[in-house]
């Protein structure tokens, strides 16, 4: 990022290393933590302008990646959510029996944030669509490919 704005740069490890701060306080002030984490955002969306072109940023398949990458991470993060390896969590069918306990409830928040965030992704790159791409994203909601 410095390479390219480097207030944002440093603003970016700034906030980050606050909000560990802040978080990790005696007393931590869930207010301050919130501003901390609105900055960040606020950032992190402007680093996006500024790291990737615009010719990239609408580009369906670069889309179609980023999504796949969030949902590679969330099956991770749902395996560390309860104590399986993401080769079980991937393999596993509806038929097999699954973990009955939450053991890592950060892992499973995580997890959760990821999935809404693909959802998310997936609704923004269903707009960017072609109109001779309809059946395709119509299957793709149905869960038909």
């Amino acid at each position: 990022m410095n390479e390219r704005n480097k207030r944002l740069g440093a603003d970016i490890l700034a906030l980050i290393s606050n909000i560990t701060a802040a978080a990790n306080s005696t007393n931590p002030d869930a207010t301050k933590i919130g501003q901390l984490v609105t900055s960040l955002d606020n950032d992190l969306a402007e680093a996006v302008t500024v790291r990737i072109d615009q010719t990239a940023r609408n580009n369906a398949t670069v889309g179609a990646l980023a999504i796949e990458n969030v949902l590679d991470e969330t099956v991770e993060d749902y395996g560390k959510a309860w104590g399986a390896d993401s080769e079980t969590v991937t393999s596993a069918t509806a038929n097999e029996t699954a973990p009955k306990d939450i053991v890592n409830v950060a892992a499973y928040q995580t997890a959760q944030g990821l999935a809404a965030a693909a959802q998310n992704m997936f609704n923004d790159l269903k707009a960017k669509a072609q109109t001779n791409a309809t059946s395709s994203i119509d299957k793709l909601d149905k869960g038909l490919c």
